[in-house]
């Protein structure tokens, strides 16, 4: 499978793929292409994803030859997703234009983080 990672907004300063990361999923057998500076911000140059198997791409938006495309958040990419399928931190209720547009394009979205609520007093 191939999965790509975008650059992450400028005030966004988490990361969607660590090297480490990248490493376990190249030793699976996935390809994985990320933006150039897409670990900046979370303290990962380029250089360390490439020694973990990744190709450093000079993109913010994914090629159409992706898979599934890893995001921190929905605002990382602009437009419909070319990939077939986006997992990441999705934000369905606070973005829910951004859900309905990625579904029009066809893509499957995975989002993670689904907010839970959390009870107050016993359950009993």
């Amino acid at each position: 499978m191939h999965l790509f990672a975008p650059r992450q907004a400028a005030s966004e300063r988490r990361v969607v793929l660590t090297p480490d990361v990248v490493r376990s999923l190249v030793r699976a057998g996935h390809t994985i292409s990320i933006a150039t500076g897409a670990g900046d911000a979370a303290g990962f140059v380029d250089q360390a994803y490439r020694e973990a198997g990744a190709v450093v791409v000079d993109a913010v938006s994914p090629a159409p030859t992706e898979d599934v495309d890893l995001v921190v958040t929905v605002g990382d990419i602009d437009g419909p997703s070319p990939a077939p399928a986006m997992l990441g931190l999705l934000e369905p209720f606070t973005r829910p234009e951004r859900m309905t547009e990625l579904a029009v394009a066809g893509t499957t979205v995975h989002p993670t983080g689904v907010p839970c609520v959390r009870r107050v007093g016993s359950v009993w």
